[in-house]
């Protein structure tokens, strides 16, 4: 058998193709024929090894992208992507390059509303959008009474005071 696929790789009739899920196996293809994606990992993967620095660049072209749009879809990031890259991607492969970002809390997901900086984008679409850093706070920021908006109308005896604010108490359980 051996020599019979070495005869047939030397006159190019098959070729050997890495597969992910069983390294240690061999598949072999007639030369005519494309490998599954289910077998070689689809784009995700370069010879056999998963293709690190492809997605890196994917994902900071990706925040870029959301960069300079301030909000997108995955359809507006795959728009941005085709301008940059020549690699073929679906609008599901930009989903899990986003879905990433998101575990790695470099980005959020948001629904839009259609109203405000969603206004461009229909009801109930996927958004995507950096997340934002998070402000180191002062002192006052830090009690409910230092972000307060109605803390002009506070006073002891008044209808709106320490001992009747839900938010000073649930601060003081903590």
């Amino acid at each position: 058998i051996n020599s019979s696929i070495k005869s047939l790789q030397s006159k190019k009739r098959i070729k050997e193709v890495p597969d992910i899920q069983c390294k240690g196996k061999k598949r072999l293809l007639a030369k005519e024929f494309e490998p599954s994606k289910d077998i070689t990992g689809g784009v995700w993967y370069d010879n056999g090894r998963l293709d690190t620095h492809f997605i890196d660049t994917l994902k900071q072209v990706s925040l870029k992208a959301l960069a300079d749009q301030k909000i997108s879809t995955a359809d507006g990031i795959l728009h941005f992507l085709k301008r940059v890259m020549t690699e073929d991607l679906s609008v599901e492969q930009v989903k899990e390059i986003l879905n990433n970002l998101i575990l790695e809390k470099k980005i959020i997901k948001v629904m839009s509303n259609g109203l405000g900086e969603f206004a461009s984008f229909p009801i109930g679409a996927d958004c995507y959008k950096l997340k934002q850093r998070e402000e180191k706070v002062g002192a006052m920021a830090s009690i409910p009474c230092g972000v307060c908006p109605r803390i002009n109308h506070c006073f002891t005896d008044g209808i709106i005071s320490p001992t009747t604010c839900e938010y000073y108490t649930k601060w003081l359980d903590f």
